[in-house]
Protein backbone atom coordinates (compact mmCIF):
# COMPACT_ATOMS: atom_id res chain seq x y z
CA UNK A 1 0.00 0.00 0.00
CA UNK A 2 1.09 3.55 -0.72
CA UNK A 3 0.40 6.32 1.77
CA UNK A 4 1.27 9.91 2.71
CA UNK A 5 1.23 10.88 -0.96
CA UNK A 6 2.07 14.47 -1.82
CA UNK A 7 2.63 16.10 -5.21
CA UNK A 8 3.62 19.74 -5.61
CA UNK A 9 4.80 22.30 -8.16
CA UNK A 10 6.79 25.17 -6.66
CA UNK A 11 5.90 28.13 -8.89
CA UNK A 12 8.65 30.31 -7.40
CA UNK A 13 11.36 27.76 -8.22
CA UNK A 14 9.90 25.78 -11.15
CA UNK A 15 10.60 22.53 -9.31
CA UNK A 16 8.14 19.62 -9.11
CA UNK A 17 8.24 17.10 -6.26
CA UNK A 18 6.50 13.84 -5.48
CA UNK A 19 6.70 12.17 -2.06
CA UNK A 20 5.07 8.97 -0.85
CA UNK A 21 5.57 6.06 1.53
CA UNK A 22 5.48 2.40 0.53
CA UNK A 23 6.15 -0.58 2.82
CA UNK A 24 7.81 1.69 5.37
CA UNK A 25 10.14 3.35 2.84
CA UNK A 26 9.90 7.05 2.05
CA UNK A 27 10.39 7.84 -1.64
CA UNK A 28 10.98 11.28 -3.14
CA UNK A 29 11.25 12.49 -6.74
CA UNK A 30 12.44 15.97 -7.71
CA UNK A 31 12.11 17.26 -11.29
CA UNK A 32 13.05 20.44 -13.12
CA UNK A 33 13.97 21.61 -16.61
CA UNK A 34 17.07 23.78 -16.69
CA UNK A 35 16.96 26.48 -19.36
CA UNK A 36 20.67 27.35 -19.02
CA UNK A 37 21.57 23.66 -18.97
CA UNK A 38 19.20 22.65 -21.79
CA UNK A 39 18.38 19.46 -19.90
CA UNK A 40 15.57 17.83 -17.90
CA UNK A 41 16.79 16.66 -14.49
CA UNK A 42 15.07 14.15 -12.22
CA UNK A 43 16.41 12.83 -8.92
CA UNK A 44 14.93 9.76 -7.19
CA UNK A 45 15.77 8.97 -3.57
CA UNK A 46 14.60 6.47 -0.92
CA UNK A 47 14.93 6.49 2.85
CA UNK A 48 16.33 2.94 2.87
CA UNK A 49 19.52 2.16 0.87
CA UNK A 50 19.14 -0.18 -2.09
CA UNK A 51 15.39 0.48 -2.50
CA UNK A 52 15.31 1.98 -6.01
CA UNK A 53 14.55 -0.52 -8.79
CA UNK A 54 12.86 0.40 -12.07
CA UNK A 55 13.24 0.40 -15.86
CA UNK A 56 13.83 3.36 -18.16
CA UNK A 57 12.64 3.61 -21.76
CA UNK A 58 12.14 6.30 -24.43
CA UNK A 59 9.19 6.05 -26.77
CA UNK A 60 6.48 7.96 -28.59
CA UNK A 61 3.41 6.87 -30.60
CA UNK A 62 5.13 7.03 -34.00
CA UNK A 63 8.31 7.64 -36.03
CA UNK A 64 10.99 6.71 -33.52
CA UNK A 65 13.85 4.31 -32.94
CA UNK A 66 15.32 3.77 -29.49
CA UNK A 67 18.56 1.93 -28.78
CA UNK A 68 21.16 1.72 -26.04
CA UNK A 69 23.96 4.26 -26.44
CA UNK A 70 26.22 2.90 -23.72
CA UNK A 71 25.90 1.03 -20.43
CA UNK A 72 23.64 3.68 -18.86
CA UNK A 73 22.19 5.67 -21.76
CA UNK A 74 19.45 5.50 -24.41
CA UNK A 75 19.22 7.37 -27.71
CA UNK A 76 15.89 7.99 -29.49
CA UNK A 77 15.90 9.34 -33.05
CA UNK A 78 13.34 9.96 -35.77
CA UNK A 79 11.97 12.39 -38.33
CA UNK A 80 8.56 13.80 -39.20
CA UNK A 81 6.99 13.87 -42.63
CA UNK A 82 7.41 17.01 -44.70
CA UNK A 83 3.88 16.81 -46.11
CA UNK A 84 5.17 15.93 -49.58
CA UNK A 85 6.25 12.36 -48.96
CA UNK A 86 9.78 13.30 -47.89
CA UNK A 87 11.71 13.70 -44.68
CA UNK A 88 10.79 16.62 -42.45
CA UNK A 89 12.16 17.85 -39.13
CA UNK A 90 14.51 15.34 -37.50
CA UNK A 91 14.95 15.00 -33.75
CA UNK A 92 17.04 13.21 -31.16
CA UNK A 93 16.68 12.60 -27.42
CA UNK A 94 19.17 11.08 -25.01
CA UNK A 95 18.60 9.93 -21.44
CA UNK A 96 21.37 8.97 -19.04
CA UNK A 97 21.01 7.17 -15.71
CA UNK A 98 23.46 8.14 -12.98
CA UNK A 99 23.02 5.69 -10.10
CA UNK A 100 24.55 5.68 -6.65
CA UNK A 101 24.82 2.06 -5.53
CA UNK A 102 23.07 -0.88 -7.16
CA UNK A 103 23.40 -1.63 -10.87
CA UNK A 104 22.34 -0.31 -14.28
CA UNK A 105 22.12 -2.81 -17.14
CA UNK A 106 20.91 -2.76 -20.74
CA UNK A 107 18.04 -5.01 -21.81
CA UNK A 108 17.33 -4.50 -25.53
CA UNK A 109 16.14 -0.88 -25.76
CA UNK A 110 15.64 -0.34 -22.03
CA UNK A 111 17.81 0.42 -19.02
CA UNK A 112 17.20 -1.60 -15.86
CA UNK A 113 18.08 -0.12 -12.46
CA UNK A 114 18.32 -2.50 -9.53
CA UNK A 115 18.96 -1.80 -5.84
CA UNK A 116 20.19 1.80 -6.16
CA UNK A 117 20.40 4.26 -3.27
CA UNK A 118 19.89 7.38 -5.40
CA UNK A 119 19.37 7.94 -9.13
CA UNK A 120 19.64 11.07 -11.26
CA UNK A 121 18.10 11.01 -14.74
CA UNK A 122 19.31 13.51 -17.35
CA UNK A 123 17.31 14.00 -20.56
CA UNK A 124 18.39 16.19 -23.47
CA UNK A 125 16.67 16.70 -26.83
CA UNK A 126 17.19 18.65 -30.04
CA UNK A 127 15.80 19.05 -33.56
CA UNK A 128 17.15 20.35 -36.86
CA UNK A 129 14.43 23.01 -37.22
CA UNK A 130 16.13 26.08 -38.66
CA UNK A 131 13.97 28.68 -36.90
CA UNK A 132 12.64 32.02 -38.10
CA UNK A 133 16.09 33.40 -38.82
CA UNK A 134 17.06 30.54 -41.14
CA UNK A 135 20.02 29.53 -38.96
CA UNK A 136 22.40 26.78 -39.99
CA UNK A 137 21.05 23.24 -39.93
CA UNK A 138 21.83 21.54 -36.62
CA UNK A 139 22.74 17.91 -36.14
CA UNK A 140 20.19 16.95 -33.46
CA UNK A 141 22.21 13.98 -32.20
CA UNK A 142 25.34 16.08 -31.79
CA UNK A 143 23.39 18.92 -30.12
CA UNK A 144 21.62 16.61 -27.67
CA UNK A 145 24.88 14.82 -26.91
CA UNK A 146 26.74 18.07 -26.19
CA UNK A 147 24.00 19.27 -23.80
CA UNK A 148 23.94 15.93 -22.00
CA UNK A 149 27.71 15.78 -21.60
CA UNK A 150 27.81 19.27 -20.10
CA UNK A 151 25.05 18.40 -17.64
CA UNK A 152 26.56 15.05 -16.67
CA UNK A 153 29.81 16.78 -15.70
CA UNK A 154 27.97 18.65 -12.95
CA UNK A 155 26.32 17.45 -9.75
CA UNK A 156 22.58 17.51 -9.15
CA UNK A 157 23.00 20.35 -6.65
CA UNK A 158 25.02 22.41 -9.14
CA UNK A 159 22.41 21.93 -11.84
CA UNK A 160 19.63 22.87 -9.43
CA UNK A 161 21.43 26.00 -8.23
CA UNK A 162 21.98 27.14 -11.82
CA UNK A 163 18.33 26.49 -12.65
CA UNK A 164 17.12 28.41 -9.58
CA UNK A 165 19.34 31.42 -10.32
CA UNK A 166 17.95 31.56 -13.83
CA UNK A 167 14.28 31.10 -12.96
CA UNK A 168 14.28 33.39 -9.93
CA UNK A 169 15.83 36.08 -12.11
CA UNK A 170 12.52 36.17 -13.97
CA UNK A 171 9.90 35.31 -11.38
CA UNK A 172 11.19 37.69 -8.67
CA UNK A 173 10.61 40.76 -10.83
CA UNK A 174 7.05 41.24 -9.61
CA UNK A 175 4.93 40.10 -6.68
CA UNK A 176 1.17 40.04 -6.11
CA UNK A 177 -0.17 39.56 -2.59
CA UNK A 178 -3.85 39.07 -1.81
CA UNK A 179 -5.37 38.19 1.57
CA UNK A 180 -5.38 34.55 2.61
CA UNK A 181 -8.55 32.85 3.82
CA UNK A 182 -9.44 29.60 5.56
CA UNK A 183 -9.28 27.68 2.27
CA UNK A 184 -5.85 29.04 1.35
CA UNK A 185 -4.02 26.28 3.23
CA UNK A 186 -5.85 23.49 1.39
CA UNK A 187 -4.47 21.55 -1.61
CA UNK A 188 -5.16 23.31 -4.91
CA UNK A 189 -7.87 20.91 -6.08
CA UNK A 190 -9.85 21.48 -2.88
CA UNK A 191 -9.32 25.24 -3.09
CA UNK A 192 -10.73 25.24 -6.62
CA UNK A 193 -13.75 23.21 -5.52
CA UNK A 194 -14.34 25.53 -2.60
CA UNK A 195 -13.99 28.64 -4.77
CA UNK A 196 -16.50 27.22 -7.27
CA UNK A 197 -18.86 26.71 -4.35
CA UNK A 198 -18.55 30.31 -3.21
CA UNK A 199 -15.92 30.04 -0.47
CA UNK A 200 -13.83 33.24 -0.29
CA UNK A 201 -10.17 32.73 -1.27
CA UNK A 202 -8.60 35.93 -2.67
CA UNK A 203 -5.10 34.40 -2.53
CA UNK A 204 -6.20 31.84 -5.14
CA UNK A 205 -6.24 34.65 -7.72
CA UNK A 206 -2.63 35.48 -6.78
CA UNK A 207 -1.71 31.81 -7.21
CA UNK A 208 -3.31 31.82 -10.67
CA UNK A 209 -1.38 34.99 -11.49
CA UNK A 210 1.86 33.23 -10.53
CA UNK A 211 0.89 30.15 -12.54
CA UNK A 212 0.45 32.28 -15.66
CA UNK A 213 3.91 33.76 -15.17
CA UNK A 214 5.37 30.30 -14.62
CA UNK A 215 3.91 29.15 -17.94
CA UNK A 216 5.26 32.12 -19.88
CA UNK A 217 8.72 32.00 -18.28
CA UNK A 218 8.92 28.28 -19.00
CA UNK A 219 7.79 28.39 -22.63
CA UNK A 220 8.98 31.66 -24.20
CA UNK A 221 12.69 32.32 -23.87
CA UNK A 222 14.67 34.71 -26.11
CA UNK A 223 15.98 32.86 -29.15
CA UNK A 224 13.28 30.19 -29.02
CA UNK A 225 9.76 29.74 -30.34
CA UNK A 226 6.77 31.62 -28.87
CA UNK A 227 4.37 30.05 -26.39
CA UNK A 228 1.95 28.04 -28.51
CA UNK A 229 -1.53 26.65 -27.98
CA UNK A 230 -1.47 23.85 -25.38
CA UNK A 231 2.14 24.86 -24.74
CA UNK A 232 5.28 22.74 -24.54
CA UNK A 233 3.39 20.44 -22.18
CA UNK A 234 1.14 19.00 -24.93
CA UNK A 235 1.65 15.23 -25.00
CA UNK A 236 -0.34 14.29 -28.09
CA UNK A 237 0.91 13.84 -31.65
CA UNK A 238 -2.12 15.75 -32.97
CA UNK A 239 -2.76 18.34 -30.29
CA UNK A 240 -5.96 20.38 -29.94
CA UNK A 241 -5.88 23.34 -32.36
CA UNK A 242 -2.75 21.77 -33.95
CA UNK A 243 -0.53 23.13 -31.19
CA UNK A 244 0.14 26.14 -33.43
CA UNK A 245 -0.63 29.84 -32.96
CA UNK A 246 -4.17 31.16 -33.34
CA UNK A 247 -4.20 34.89 -33.90
CA UNK A 248 -7.79 35.74 -33.02
CA UNK A 249 -7.00 35.95 -29.26
CA UNK A 250 -5.25 32.78 -28.08
CA UNK A 251 -1.57 33.55 -28.60
CA UNK A 252 -2.21 37.13 -27.48
CA UNK A 253 -3.56 35.87 -24.16
CA UNK A 254 -0.33 33.93 -23.63
CA UNK A 255 1.57 37.22 -23.75
CA UNK A 256 -0.69 39.45 -21.66
CA UNK A 257 1.67 39.00 -18.65
CA UNK A 258 4.83 39.89 -20.61
CA UNK A 259 4.96 43.67 -20.24
CA UNK A 260 2.81 44.22 -17.15
CA UNK A 261 4.82 41.62 -15.21
CA UNK A 262 8.22 43.09 -16.18
CA UNK A 263 9.03 40.18 -18.50
CA UNK A 264 9.58 42.21 -21.66
CA UNK A 265 12.42 40.02 -22.92
CA UNK A 266 10.04 37.04 -23.06
CA UNK A 267 8.04 38.92 -25.71
CA UNK A 268 10.94 38.52 -28.17
CA UNK A 269 9.94 35.10 -29.59
CA UNK A 270 6.51 36.49 -30.50
CA UNK A 271 8.10 39.56 -32.09
CA UNK A 272 10.33 37.31 -34.22
CA UNK A 273 7.30 35.24 -35.25
CA UNK A 274 5.51 38.42 -36.34
CA UNK A 275 8.51 39.52 -38.40
CA UNK A 276 8.66 36.09 -40.06
CA UNK A 277 5.06 36.49 -41.28
CA UNK A 278 5.65 39.71 -43.22
CA UNK A 279 7.06 38.14 -46.39
CA UNK A 280 4.48 35.34 -46.74
CA UNK A 281 1.83 37.81 -45.58
CA UNK A 282 2.67 40.09 -48.51
CA UNK A 283 2.00 37.24 -50.94
CA UNK A 284 -1.30 36.49 -49.21
CA UNK A 285 -2.35 40.16 -49.27
CA UNK A 286 -1.67 40.36 -53.01
CA UNK A 287 -3.15 36.98 -53.97
CA UNK A 288 -6.37 37.21 -51.97
CA UNK A 289 -7.06 40.95 -51.81
CA UNK A 290 -4.81 42.64 -54.42
CA UNK A 291 -3.69 44.82 -51.54
CA UNK A 292 -0.44 46.33 -50.39
CA UNK A 293 1.24 45.41 -47.12
CA UNK A 294 0.91 42.07 -45.36
CA UNK A 295 -1.83 40.12 -43.62
CA UNK A 296 -2.20 37.03 -41.45
CA UNK A 297 -5.55 35.39 -40.75
CA UNK A 298 -6.58 33.25 -37.78
CA UNK A 299 -3.94 30.50 -37.76
CA UNK A 300 -0.23 30.43 -38.35
CA UNK A 301 2.63 28.03 -37.75
CA UNK A 302 6.41 27.82 -37.68
CA UNK A 303 6.54 27.73 -41.50
CA UNK A 304 4.86 31.06 -42.22
CA UNK A 305 1.24 30.11 -42.91
CA UNK A 306 -0.76 33.33 -43.46
CA UNK A 307 -3.63 32.26 -45.74
CA UNK A 308 -7.27 31.82 -44.68
CA UNK A 309 -7.63 28.42 -43.04
CA UNK A 310 -9.90 25.96 -41.26
CA UNK A 311 -13.58 26.98 -41.17
CA UNK A 312 -14.93 29.78 -43.35
CA UNK A 313 -16.76 31.27 -40.38
CA UNK A 314 -13.51 32.08 -38.59
CA UNK A 315 -10.71 31.26 -40.99
CA UNK A 316 -11.33 34.23 -43.29
CA UNK A 317 -10.94 36.77 -40.48
CA UNK A 318 -8.30 39.30 -41.55
CA UNK A 319 -7.54 40.92 -38.18
CA UNK A 320 -4.86 38.47 -36.99
CA UNK A 321 -2.00 40.69 -38.12
CA UNK A 322 -3.58 43.73 -36.46
CA UNK A 323 -3.77 41.85 -33.16
CA UNK A 324 -0.11 40.92 -33.53
CA UNK A 325 0.99 44.47 -34.27
CA UNK A 326 -0.58 45.60 -31.01
CA UNK A 327 2.08 43.52 -29.22
CA UNK A 328 4.85 45.36 -31.03
CA UNK A 329 3.41 48.70 -29.96
CA UNK A 330 2.77 47.57 -26.38
CA UNK A 331 6.42 46.54 -26.06
CA UNK A 332 7.51 49.98 -27.17
CA UNK A 333 4.94 51.69 -24.93
CA UNK A 334 6.34 49.91 -21.88
CA UNK A 335 10.05 50.11 -22.73
CA UNK A 336 10.32 53.30 -24.85
CA UNK A 337 13.05 51.43 -26.73
CA UNK A 338 13.64 53.59 -29.84
CA UNK A 339 15.90 50.98 -31.43
CA UNK A 340 13.10 48.41 -31.14
CA UNK A 341 10.62 50.91 -32.58
CA UNK A 342 12.89 51.49 -35.59
CA UNK A 343 12.91 47.71 -36.15
CA UNK A 344 9.14 47.32 -35.67
CA UNK A 345 7.97 50.39 -37.58
CA UNK A 346 8.18 48.86 -41.10
CA UNK A 347 6.14 45.88 -39.87
CA UNK A 348 3.50 48.19 -38.39
CA UNK A 349 3.41 50.39 -41.49
CA UNK A 350 2.97 47.50 -43.93
CA UNK A 351 0.19 46.07 -41.80
CA UNK A 352 -1.56 49.45 -41.83
CA UNK A 353 -1.25 49.63 -45.64
CA UNK A 354 -3.15 46.37 -45.96
CA UNK A 355 -6.06 47.65 -43.89
CA UNK A 356 -5.96 51.02 -45.68
CA UNK A 357 -6.44 49.22 -49.02
CA UNK A 358 -9.37 47.26 -47.57
CA UNK A 359 -11.30 50.15 -46.07
CA UNK A 360 -14.76 50.63 -47.63
CA UNK A 361 -16.54 53.97 -47.41
CA UNK A 362 -20.09 53.66 -46.13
Amino acid sequence: ATGSYRRELDLARAVARVEYERQGIRYERTHFVSAPGEVFVSRLTASRPGSLSFTVSLDRPERFTTAAAGPNELLMTGALNDGRGGRGVAYAARIRVLASGGSVTVQANRLVVRGANEVVLLLSAATDYRGFAGRQLTDPIAAATADLERAAARSFDELRREHLRDFRGWVDRVELRLPAAANSALPTDRRLAGFAGGAPDPALAALYFDFGRYLLISSSRPGGLPANLQGIWAEEIQTPWNGDWHLDINVQMNYWPAEVCNLSELHEPLHKLIASLVEPGRRTAKAYYDARGWVAHVITNAWGFTSPGEHAGCGATVSGSAWLCQHLWEHYAFTLDREFLAWAYPILKESALFYLDNLVEE
